[in-house]
């Protein structure tokens, strides 16, 4: 669950990617979301494609890295709030 302050600036409905993979070896795999200041809530949104990561059977690292990234606008960002990542067993 993310936020951006209505304060914040430089997010102006910016795109930005969710990224996680396993192991310090693995692969990364991303979704892309948007963001713009006053947003608030979870993303990606509970009704869009969620992103699912797979842990091979025998894998032995299975640390699990993940973060968001915006590096491609080149302009400075502010007012993010990281309220909260919740990582879920696929049933």
């Amino acid at each position: 669950m993310v936020g951006v302050k209505d304060t914040g600036f430089g997010w102006g409905n910016t795109e930005v990617l969710i990224m996680a993979k396993i192991g310090k070896k693995g692969s990364y795999k991303y979704k892309p979301v948007k963001l713009a200041c006053g947003d608030n809530g979870n993303i990606p949104k509970a009704n869009e494609e969620q992103l699912e990561i797979t842990v091979t059977v025998g894998e032995k690292d299975l640390d699990l890295h993940f973060g968001l990234y915006e590096v491609w606008s080149g302009k400075w960002k502010g007012g993010l709030i990281i309220k909260k990542a919740e990582v879920t067993k696929k049933s």
